[in-house]
């Protein structure tokens, strides 16, 4: 196969006598108004009658993407830049599920990522060849994989809105069917056993709030100009996290997070125990007791409370209580099937837990099913009620 003369592929004869096939083509207009025109060259003349046939009927349709050399990794740089309305903590999640992405492929041009390529990824995640965070060697699980995919082909996504990229190569990718682990809770005893171990503990009161239902951020971000001690409610106004490895104040965690909840009678006599316990410890300590930030849950001398250090000691109750071993965040779903065990309906446990879908709530966090029932704070005061209630003032 030759070319002809007027045939807009030239065959062009390289220095150390390779022949090439090359044409120039108009592939649309530059941001500054001007004609777009590339050069493409290809070693056969087929591949370049192919090629121009390509650009010129994705270019009338409205499909062609021009060629570009930006790597994955500056735009990722650029697209995690533009999500300004995103939390701290949702970030940092965001910036660790793109790490293998990034360390496999992030030098490369973005449109040079084939499916074959986040497949290979996906394969190595879990056998555990290639670690997102930790000890390399440890599978990873799917849930974790999952994430770095969801990030990934939302990423993709907006470059082919964009029309940076033609194809989302993260799209379709198939995982493995994810078993899931039913978590651990306790029963309403064991919660007693819990509460009996910390009736003489300074924090009884933030134990109580955990046993609410509410999460740790919920809790060791709870104001006193959150509590209204007189009407008997706390509001759950701020969150205080980790995020990648600093103690952070934000917003609560979701729209449905930010709420008003009833004090039962437990958790109120708790709370103004320890508020008294506070001022004792204020005049104590003197200037040496620090600023709070109207915090609730600090130590002796105002400091606040490390969230790691919080999980740290419910653990360490747990095990010296003889109970079986939960996460923190476990609370919650031992809280979340008691009250479904005491027949509050699924609704109803969903508002209190901060969930806008009951369907979630049941599914996520409900253990045990009954019958429909009402009174959250009432129910849950008749659970956190015992001889810890009467210790409270004491504390």
């Amino acid at each position: 196969m030759t070319t002809k003369k007027g045939d807009p592929i030239k065959r062009v004869t390289l220095a150390d006598g390779r022949t090439r096939y090359r044409f120039v083509i108009d592939v649309g207009t530059r941001p500054d108004g001007k004609r777009d025109q590339r050069t493409f060259t290809y070693d056969k003349l087929g591949e370049a009658r192919a090629e121009r046939a390509r650009i010129i009927s994705e270019r009338a349709k409205g499909s062609y993407v021009r060629p570009s050399k930006v790597t994955l990794n500056a735009y990722l740089d650029e697209w995690m830049t533009g999500k300004r309305k995103i939390k701290a903590s949702t970030r940092r999640n965001y910036e660790d599920a793109l790490k293998p992405a990034r360390e496999r492929f992030g030098h490369r041009a973005m449109q040079d990522v084939t499916r074959l390529d986040v497949q290979r990824l996906v394969d190595d995640m879990l056998s555990g060849t290639t670690r997102r965070v930790g000890t390399k060697g440890k599978p990873l699980s799917v849930r974790t994989v999952k994430l770095t995919l969801t990030v990934l082909e939302q990423a993709f996504s907006v470059a082919l809105d964009a029309g940076t990229v033609a194809r989302n190569p993260v799209r379709g990718i198939e995982l493995p069917e994810r078993v899931k682990r039913p978590a651990t809770v306790w029963n309403e005893d064991q919660v007693r056993a819990f509460l009996t171990a910390v009736t003489h503990d300074r924090l009884l009161a933030a134990w109580l709030m955990t046993l609410l239902g509410m999460r740790r951020g919920e809790v060791l971000g709870l104001r006193w100009s959150d509590v209204d001690l007189t009407k008997g409610t706390l509001t759950i106004a701020q969150n205080r996290v980790l995020v990648g490895g600093q103690v952070e104040i934000g917003t609560p965690k979701t729209r449905n997070s930010a709420r008003t909840l009833p004090l039962p009678a437990p958790v109120a006599t708790a709370l103004k125990a320890l508020k008294a316990t506070q001022a004792r410890e204020r005049l104590a300590a003197g200037k040496a007791y620090g600023p709070t930030g109207d915090l609730i849950v600090v130590d002796e001398i105002g400091a606040p409370v490390h969230p790691e250090t919080y999980s740290d000691r419910f653990w360490t109750i747990s095990r010296r209580s003889g109970l079986p071993r939960i996460r923190l965040h476990d609370a919650r779903h031992s809280t979340a099937s008691i009250l479904r065990q005491r027949g509050v309906r699924g609704e109803v446990v969903a508002a209190w837990l901060g969930h806008s879908d009951p369907n979630f709530t049941i599914a996520t966090y409900v253990h045990t099913y009954d019958a429909d029932a009402a009174g959250v704070a009432g129910t849950l005061g008749d659970v956190l009620t015992g001889p810890w209630g009467a210790a409270a003032a004491a504390v």
